[in-house]
C-alpha cells in the first residue's frame, strides 16, 4: 500500500502541476500491474482547476464516498479534494473498506462530513499520510510533497507491520476496487520514518484520522492499549498555564484546570513524573494561518505523538507508559500567529506512568 501510495501521488502531482485534478480517485481507478507498476485511471471527467463548469452547473461529479467534504459543500474541484481522495483510498487499501461507507448515498455523504473513520491497522509513516490527507479542512490537509517525504523518508525503527488488504492479482492491471474482487491479508514489513525530521520539520497540517493501531513485538506496549489523554493548554485551555517545551521533565500530573507552573521543571536524572518527548510545529510560525478545529489538532497530536511512542524514539518497556497529548489552545495559538515570540502553535507529546509512579532517567532516545 506505501508503494501504491508514492506512485498515485506522483501521478496526482503530475496532473495538477499541470492544472488538472481527477475529481474521481478511488479505489476502481487504481490499478495494480504484475510488475508493480500504479496507474491512476478514469481522468474520464477530470477538468483544469479553474474551470468554472461545476460551480454554474451545481452538480456534483465524483464518487460521494470518497468526495473531499469541501466538495460536497459546492466548493470549485482543486488538488486538495484528490488528497482527500487518495486518502480514502489508501484506507480502502489497509482495511477493505472504505472509511465512510454506508448503505445509502445520503448516509455516506453524512459520513463524510460527520463521522471519524475507524483508526486504521495501518502503522508508520503510511497511517500518518492517511490521517493527514483526511483533515476536512482543506487548508490544513497534507499536500502532495508532504505525504510524499513522510513516505520516503530514511527508517527510525524496526520490528513494525502493516497489515494490508490487497485483492488477488490474476489479472494484468486489475483495479483492486473492482467489486467482488478476492481479498487476501498480507502481512509486510515497514519502518517507522525518522519522526523527529520527518513530523518537525514539515509544515504538516492537523490530521482527520485518529490513534494509530501498531503492531508490536510481545511484552511491548504501544499506544493502542489505552486511550491517549489529550487537553488544550494555555489560556483558556484545559490546563490554562503551560510553558514549557521538547525537552522538560516535569514534577506535576497534568488535570484539567489545574496550572504547571515554571516551579514544575526539574532534570531528567531526577525523579520526575512526566518527561515532554517531542514537540511537533503543525503550523510553520511564519504562517498567518486560523485556530483549526481543536478536534483536527487533538487527531493530528494523537496520530503523530502515538507515531513516536510507537517507534525506536521512546526506549524500554512501554507498558507502564502513559501517552498524553496537549495541543494550543486558541488564545496561545493565536498570540503566537500574531507574534511568535508569544504563545505557542506547538503540539506537545508528554510520557508518564500508569502507577503515577516517578520515571527517573531519560526515556528518550539520543537525549
Amino acid at each position: 500500500a506505501t508503494e501504491v501510495a508514492r506512485q498515485v501521488l506522483a501521478a496526482l502531482r503530475r496532473a495538477h502541476s499541470g492544472g488538472v485534478v481527477h475529481r474521481d480517485v478511488k479505489p476502481s481507478n487504481v490499478m495494480l500491474g504484475n510488475d508493480g507498476r500504479v496507474t491512476l485511471t478514469d481522468f474520464g471527467i477530470a477538468q483544469a482547476a479553474d474551470d468554472p463548469r461545476l460551480t454554474t452547473t451545481g452538480l456534483l461529479v465524483g464518487s460521494p464516498g470518497y468526495m473531499a467534504p469541501e466538495r460536497l459543500e459546492g466548493a470549485d474541484a482543486a488538488p486538495p479534494a484528490d488528497l482527500w481522495a487518495l486518502g480514502a483510498t489508501l484506507y480502502y487499501a489497509v482495511e477493505g473498506t472504505g472509511p465512510f461507507n454506508r448503505e445509502t448515498t445520503p448516509q455516506t455523504i453524512y459520513a463524510v462530513m460527520n463521522d471519524d473513520p475507524p483508526p486504521p491497522r495501518a502503522t508508520g509513516p503510511l497511517a500518518a499520510v492517511i490521517a493527514g490527507l483526511l483533515i476536512r479542512n482543506p487548508a490544513a490537509r497534507l499536500t502532495a510533497e508532504q505525504a510524499e517525504v513522510m513516505l520516503t523518508r530514511p527508517a527510525d525503527g524496526s520490528g513494525m507491520t502493516l497489515t494490508t488488504h490487497v485483492p488477488s492479482r490474476t489479472n494484468p492491471g486489475a483495479p483492486f476496487g473492482v467489486a467482488g474482487a478476492p481479498q487476501r491479508k498480507r502481512t509486510v514489513p515497514v519502518v517507522i520514518a525518522a519522526v523527529v525530521a520527518l513530523l518537525a520539520g514539515l509544515g504538516l497540517g492537523a490530521w482527520g484520522g485518529a490513534t494509530l493501531l501498531g503492531g508490536s513485538s510481545a511484552g511491548k506496549a504501544t499506544t493502542t492499549d489505552a486511550a491517549v489523554r489529550t487537553f488544550t493548554y494555555g489560556p483558556g485551555g484545559q490546563i490554562p498555564q503551560f510553558d514549557f517545551q521538547y525537552p522538560t521533565c516535569l514534577t506535576a500530573q497534568l488535570v484539567a484546570g489545574r496550572m504547571v507552573t515554571s516551579d514544575a521543571s526539574t532534570s531528567c536524572s531526577d525523579p520526575h513524573d512526566l518527561e515532554i518527548f517531542e514537540a511537533l510545529t503543525p503550523f510553520d510560525s511564519s504562517v498567518k494561518v486560523p485556530y483549526p478545529p481543536v478536534e483536527d489538532l487533538t487527531r493530528y497530536g494523537q496520530a503523530a505523538c502515538s507515531l513516536i511512542f510507537d517507534s525506536a524514539r521512546v526506549t524500554g518497556d512501554k507498558a507502564p507508559l502513559t501517552l498524553t497529548v496537549l495541543v494550543p489552545g486558541q488564545q496561545t495559538f493565536d498570540a503566537a500567529t500574531a507574534d511568535s515570540s508569544n504563545g505557542s502553535k506547538s503540539v506537545l507529546c508528554v510520557l508518564g506512568r500508569t502507577d503515577g509512579a516517578q520515571i527517573t532517567g531519560t526515556l528518550v532516545a539520543g537525549s
